[in-house]
């Protein structure tokens, strides 16, 4: 019987392949919406275009996210100056900045590093380093919620489309 990570890298696998990268990847923004919202922020906006994908209320804090995927074949990804930008804090109060990176190969995990660690670090980066920049207790409340969502939605997963994903993450459910 396979694991629950398992199944879930094999859940996104056909997702992946059924829906395009693009596609893809929008619903991994959804998704990590919902992980936001699973472990108690409140998702204040998710955008289909512009940055930052994600804005959140999350410990109090105003929270950017920039949601990327990392490439199955590469073990790279790159850290654009866009992105690390617009997860910059603005001010030095009650706001931070995340680049949640979903790394794709098994075990699939997010690293969600926060913008103070990633700011100098622009251009090709190892995936591996990624996950050695990220919040490590971040990254396991955000994966063990991906987890549960992933498997919870096995059978729907192929039709929560990133309209879908993005109405249900307000109410908390889908």
């Amino acid at each position: 019987m396979p694991t629950d990570h398992e199944r879930v890298a094999a859940l996104l696998g056909r997702l992946r392949a059924k829906v395009g990268d693009i596609e893809f990847g929008y619903r991994a923004q959804g998704l990590f919406a919902h992980v936001l919202n699973e472990i108690g922020a409140s998702v204040l906006e998710v955008n289909n275009t512009g940055h930052p994908d994600i804005t959140a209320l999350l410990e109090g804090r105003l929270t950017r996210v920039e949601v990327e995927i990392s490439s199955i074949g590469k073990r790279y990804h790159v850290i654009k100056k866009d992105d690390a930008h617009a997860i910059a804090p603005t001010t030095e109060r009650n706001e931070q900045g995340y680049l949640a990176v979903l790394d794709i190969a098994e075990p699939v995990r997010w690293a969600p590093i926060e913008y103070s660690r990633i700011r100098h670090r622009l251009g090709r980066q190892p995936v591996a380093t990624l996950h050695a920049l990220a919040d490590r207790k971040f990254a396991k409340t955000c994966n063990d919620a991906f987890v549960e969502i992933i498997i919870a939605n096995a059978e729907r997963l192929p039709a929560l489309t990133f309209h879908r994903l993005c109405q249900g993450v307000r109410p908390r459910n889908f």
